[in-house]
């Protein structure tokens, strides 16, 4: 049931020749590209849910024989928080298993993190960090997510602590950062090393993209 179809590249192809139709003539996009971006996101998208229920299963089962009916907060909140799985999903299992989540309390830890993440980013920003001491020889960041939304030849320039938040500067990015009201963009980035890092913000100094890891 909560399967994801897996679509042919075929069928993709059809989908997109059809939404970009009305495009055409605004701007030129790489099809083929849009395409294999979202294969690849459904695959990992798919490797996540399954994941996901897997230790939601694991959980009720345990928590069924010690006759308990309520999922605590905390561990929705991990779910969501630390391997993707959506609340939505989480929702319909347990009613379908006759139990509840604690839904207040998942709420309140989400919007907590939330704010104490913005709270931490703005601060470090605030305090007057001299970013130029750090960006020394670091040449402004080519933006490339106009034209496309991934790339795996991005060069990673320097990878530096700041009062214990992780920065990564790349020589150019599709991540766009926080500029004119507009929010910064977020996402996944894996190094050469094999490493997965969560970008949670994208801020810009003298030209250079600084990317923030979660």
């Amino acid at each position: 049931m909560y399967l994801l179809k897996n679509f042919t590249f075929e069928e993709y192809q059809t989908f997109f020749a059809l939404l970009l139709k009305s495009f055409e003539g605004l701007r030129n996009f790489n099809e083929k590209e849009i395409i294999r971006v979202l294969m690849d996101e459904v695959k990992l998208f798919t490797k996540t849910i399954q994941n996901g229920m897997t230790l939601l299963k694991d959980l009720i089962e345990k928590l069924k024989k010690e006759n308990k009916n309520l999922i605590p907060w905390e561990e929705v909140f991990k779910l969501y928080d630390t391997y993707g799985f959506p609340l939505e999903l989480t929702q319909e299992i347990a009613e379908e298993e006759k139990m509840a989540i604690d839904q207040a309390g998942y709420e309140k830890q989400v919007k907590g993190a939330k704010e104490r993440s913005r709270n931490a980013t703005k601060e470090m920003f605030k305090k007057g960090t001299d970013w130029s001491k750090y960006l020394e020889g670091i040449p402004q960041t080519q933006f490339i997510g106009y034209d496309e939304v991934e790339t795996s030849d991005a060069k990673l320039l320097k990878d530096f602590d700041v009062d214990g938040q992780r920065v990564l500067i790349f020589d150019k990015t599709p991540f766009y950062a926080e500029m004119g009201g507009q929010k910064w963009d977020f996402g996944k980035v894996i190094l050469d090393s094999g490493e997965e890092v969560e970008i949670k913000d994208v801020q810009t100094f003298a030209g250079v993209s600084l990317h923030l890891v979660k």
